[in-house]
């Protein structure tokens, strides 16, 4: 899948997040090699994450992250368990 690609996520949302949204508008997370986004969740937050290729940045995955996994895998977000 190329940076053009779009996946859509959609999580007790009237709009489904795409791949797009979450790298324009989200946070770089070096350790991850990836942005993640806020996009809610019931009962608990949720962050939608768009892995990149390390070598073309192309899009390699998209998926939803919680918080506990963000704070494990990425401590420059400074989230907390």
């Amino acid at each position: 899948m190329g940076i053009g690609s779009q996946k859509c996520i959609k999580i007790n949302r009237s709009d489904p997040i795409d791949s797009n949204h979450v790298i324009k508008n989200g946070t770089f997370v070096p350790e991850m090699n990836g942005y993640v986004r806020l996009i809610g969740g019931k009962g608990s937050a949720k962050y939608g994450f768009v892995g990149l290729d390390r070598a073309t940045g192309g899009i390699t995955t998209f998926h939803t992250k919680s918080v506990s996994e963000l704070a494990r895998k990425a401590p420059s977000l400074g989230f907390s368990k």
